[in-house]
């Protein structure tokens, strides 16, 4: 998860548009868990990074997307990004 974490935040130049990933590790040990990032760009010249924010969910758990910032703040008010409900089921 670290990895991807640092590949979205993008030091040094950030993202242009904003997206929304899922993400699922498949060979993590344990109960698998379901994670979604929503990434934006930088607000200004000054932060040199994507804004970043990671919800993780158990077995059980909902998710429903929207295609609005929920956690970021962006001047673009709106993501390009599909609506889905994802449920974790064992």
């Amino acid at each position: 998860m670290f990895d991807a974490t640092e590949i979205l935040q993008d030091e040094g130049h950030g993202i242009s548009n904003g997206v929304s990933i899922n993400m699922i590790f498949c060979r993590q040990e344990g109960v698998p868990l379901f994670h979604n990032a929503e990434v934006a760009p930088p607000l200004n010249e000054s932060m040199r990074e994507s804004q970043l924010s990671v919800l993780t969910l158990s077995t059980g758990e909902n998710l429903t997307h929207c295609n609005k910032y929920v956690i970021t703040r962006s001047p673009r008010r709106f993501l390009y990004a599909v609506m889905c409900d994802a449920e974790l089921v064992t």
